[in-house]
């Protein structure tokens, strides 16, 4: 296969992929606005506490939602770093 038809079969390829898809049915999660959660992660550099002299300063915040308790309602956990 030569190169000019490789690129134009990738051409092709990427083209077809990247169709914008309205089906919703799959729709997986959903925006709620007003949930009365009110969380900050706040990071603040010090002279022995940065990012130079400490790699992952910025990494390790997160949020996870599931039932833990089995009481029927999502449960949420923050985590900071």
């Amino acid at each position: 296969m030569r190169f000019s038809t490789f690129l134009w079969l990738l051409s092709l390829c990427i083209y077809t992929s990247c169709k914008k898809n309205d089906n919703t049915l799959n729709q997986v999660f959903e925006k709620i606005t007003d949930t009365g959660i009110d969380f900050e992660n706040t990071v603040i550099e010090e002279k022995g506490f940065n990012i130079f002299t400490y790699r992952n300063f910025y990494n390790g915040g997160g949020v996870a939602v599931g039932d833990i308790n089995n009481d029927g309602l999502p449960d949420v956990y923050f985590t900071s770093n």
